[in-house]
Parts: structure tokens; C-alpha cells; sequence
């Protein structure tokens, strides 16, 4: 793996000095005590906090200007020296800001890491405009193996060195997915709307990170991820988009078009379907409202 990107060695190192300080205490009562409500809407924990100050604190003292668009701190321009904090990056010009945008998830999948679950990541992105078409390295360090998934934009993705692909998967019925649900009434409609998509497919995963969910697409691990909630942010996929774009994947919104290009912010909310290149054609099909009928033995015939 060849790393042109200014920003790709940084990132990694300060993705993997998380890991390992966050690593003496992922899962303890110290990770889980409650600090306040981060920018990004949710409770910060003790852990998110540490993960999230270690990591700027070691891209600061590089001394190069940046964005940073951050879970609990939010947003805020620096110039090398000091921060200036921004409300909402629709409402400024972007040529007065420098052209390294930094977006970052200290914990994706913080509730697992709270609880000892042994499934998050760090997620470091980076963009020349808050764009997501302008997104061109992304990091992810898997904070239980320490695992590097790397990806700049037309260079490929890669996991700890060795190139990544999806699977050849092009059979639905064997597919297994990704999702995040809750107990909401939103959410028991959304299951309703898409039974055939949830029947169709082998498996169903609820694992709580949808950053290291898309690398692990990635990697053939799995092979699709679904979640048209629309409460999914910039900061939650942001690295896992480009690391499983690089790798052969797709990624589209609720009616099977591609993401929204517009300027995001950290309340943006996004719905998100990405998969394994085999399986584009019959995703789109499914969210069309093409319907799929079973027969006895599973198996299925799009009309």
C-alpha cells in the first residue's frame, strides 16, 4: 500500500494511539460515565471524550490548517495555532477556510465499547470540500484487533496492508446484512415496508457500528447494509463510504440514487444502502417495489 495522501499516515497514527489507550479500558465503568451532550446530539461518555481528545490533539501538533467536524466537539476551523468554532458550514464561504476538511467519529459503535461489546472503530475521514463527492482518504482502526482499513480515493482500499474486495456475491438469498433498528413506530413501518428485502436475504446483523460494517463489505465479510431511518450522519460512514467505494462497493440513499452531494453538517441526516457490487441490480429492483415471490423451498423469482 503506497500512501500519497499527506493526511494517511496521521491519521493512522492517531487512530492507533486511541486504540491502544482506549484498549485499558473499553468496557469498564470509567469508559461509561457520562460527560455531557456531544455536538452531534448524543451523549459523550468518558471514552468518547478520550478517544476524540487524543486523536486532535495529535493532528494538531502537525501544524497544518484543518476543519475538524467532530461527534462531541463539533466544528471548528483550525489555523495552526488556535480554534474558531462554526456553527453550520452552509452559512460561511468555503474559500476562507482551509481545504482539508477532517471528519471524525472517536468511537462508532460507542454504546458496544461502553459495554464491553467487542465491535467499534475510530473513523477518520478526509475531504477537500463537506462534500461527500470531496471525501478522499478514510481510516478506520478497529478498536478490539487494531485493524487498519485505509482507503485514498483512486488508490484502492486496503486492510493492514493487503487489498481489499467484496464478495462475488450476486444471489441475495445468500447475502448477509447489516441494519440498524430500534423500538420505534417508524421503525416497525420501515420493516413492514421492506419485508422483501428482509426475507430475501440469508442473514440479518444488528452489530451497532455502521463504519466498520461498510469495511467489513469491504472485505467480503459481509455484503449489504441497510438503514433508511434517516438518522444516520456524516460522521458515522463518512471513512467506511470511501474505504468500500474503493473496494468495488455501492452506496445509495432510500430510492436507490446516489448520496446527496450538498453541503453536510453534523445534524445531516442520511439514509444509506451499500453492498457488494453483485448485488446493485436487484437492490435497485427491490427499491423500486419490485416484488419478490417465495416458494416453498426459500427460493425466489423477481416478477
Amino acid at each position: 500500500m503506497v500512501n500519497n495522501s499527506f493526511w494517511t499516515p496521521y491519521l493512522i497514527a492517531a487512530g492507533k494511539k486511541a486504540y491502544k489507550e482506549l484498549s485499558k479500558i473499553y468496557g469498564s465503568e470509567f469508559a461509561c460515565q457520562p460527560i455531557s451532550q456531544g455536538a452531534g446530539g448524543d451523549i459523550t461518555a468518558k471514552i468518547d471524550q478520550i478517544a476524540e481528545d487524543i486523536i486532535i490533539k495529535e493532528l494538531e501538533k502537525i501544524g497544518k490548517p484543518f476543519v475538524m467536524i467532530s461527534e462531541e466537539i463539533g466544528i471548528y476551523n483550525w489555523d495552526g495555532q488556535k480554534r474558531t468554532f462554526i456553527q453550520d458550514l452552509r452559512q460561511i464561504s468555503l474559500s476562507e477556510y482551509p481545504s482539508s476538511y477532517i471528519i471524525l467519529d472517536p468511537v462508532d459503535g460507542s454504546s458496544n465499547a461502553i459495554r464491553g461489546i467487542p465491535f467499534s472503530c475510530v473513523s477518520i475521514a478526509v475531504a477537500k470540500e463537506p462534500r461527500i463527492s470531496q471525501i478522499e482518504v478514510g481510516v478506520l482502526i478497529s478498536l478490539q484487533t487494531g485493524d487498519e482499513y485505509v482507503a485514498e480515493k483512486g488508490k484502492g482500499s486496503f486492510l493492514n496492508g493487503k487489498p481489499l474486495h467484496c464478495s462475488s456475491i450476486s444471489d441475495i438469498s445468500q447475502a448477509f446484512m447489516g441494519t440498524d433498528l430500534d423500538s420505534s413506530e417508524k421503525c416497525k413501518e420501515l420493516i413492514v415496508e421492506n419485508e422483501n428485502l428482509f426475507r430475501a436475504v440469508s442473514k440479518r446483523r444488528i452489530l451497532g457500528s455502521c463504519a466498520l460494517e461498510l469495511g467489513f463489505i469491504a472485505n467480503g465479510n459481509m455484503d449489504l447494509y441497510f438503514d433508511v431511518r434517516g438518522v444516520l450522519r456524516i460522521i458515522d460512514f463518512a471513512a467506511g463510504l470511501l474505504i468500500l467505494s474503493e473496494a468495488g462497493g455501492f452506496l445509495l440513499d432510500a430510492t436507490g440514487a446516489p448520496l446527496s452531494d450538498q453541503i453536510f453538517t453534523l445534524q445531516t441526516g442520511f439514509d444509506l444502502i451499500a453492498g457488494c457490487p453483485g448485488l446493485l441490480p436487484i437492490m435497485k429492483d427491490l427499491l423500486h417495489h419490485n416484488p419478490i415471490i417465495y416458494d416453498k423451498k426459500n427460493e425466489m423469482e423477481k416478477i
